[in-house]
C-alpha cells in the first residue's frame, strides 16, 4: 500500500495521473457552475485567487523582493479570478446551450473531456539526460561532415 501512494505522489508517474484524470473528471461532473449562486460562486473565485496570489508569490522565489513576490502574487491572483469569473461563465453558457440541443448529461461529457485534457497536459517531462542524448548524437555526425560553404 505504501509503494502505490508513493507512486501516487510522484506526480509524472501512471498512478498520479490516473487520480489528477480522474478527481478533475469527477469535480467537473459534480460541480456545476449553473448552481452555484451568490455566496458560494464568489467564495469560488475568492478561494481561486487567493491561490493564485499564493503560488505567484512561491513561484518568483525567495530571492526575490516582498514588493516583487507581492508584484507577482498580485498579478497571478488577478489573472486566475479572471480565468475563473470567465471560465465559470462559458460553462454555464455552455452546459444551458447543450441542454437547449437537446444533449443529455452534459456534465459528464464536460468531465470526459476535463479528464482527458488533464490526462494529456499531465505527461511525464523529458529530462535532461534524454534531451542531451540526440544532441550528442547530432554533434558526432555535425562533427564528421566538413562545413562546405
Amino acid at each position: 500500500m505504501s509503494d502505490l501512494l508513493t507512486r501516487v505522489r510522484d506526480l509524472e508517474s501512471t498512478e498520479s495521473r490516473l487520480v489528477q484524470a480522474a478527481a478533475t473528471g469527477l469535480f467537473t461532473v459534480f460541480v456545476s457552475p449553473r448552481r452555484l449562486q451568490g455566496r458560494p460562486l464568489n467564495a469560488v473565485h475568492a478561494l481561486t485567487g487567493l491561490a493564485g496570489v499564493a503560488g505567484g508569490a512561491l513561484a518568483i522565489g525567495e530571492s526575490a523582493s516582498p514588493g516583487q513576490r507581492a508584484a507577482a502574487g498580485a498579478l497571478v491572483g488577478a489573472t486566475v479570478t479572471g480565468a475563473s469569473v470567465l471560465g465559470m461563465a462559458a460553462d454555464r453558457r455552455l452546459e444551458g446551450w447543450l441542454r437547449g440541443k437537446g444533449v443529455r448529461h452534459p456534465r459528464l461529457w464536460f468531465g470526459v473531456v476535463a479528464a482527458l485534457a488533464t490526462w494529456s497536459t499531465s505527461a511525464p517531462r523529458a529530462t535532461e539526460e534524454s534531451e542531451a542524448e540526440p544532441d550528442a548524437k547530432s554533434d558526432a555526425k555535425g562533427g564528421a561532415e566538413a562545413d562546405h560553404r
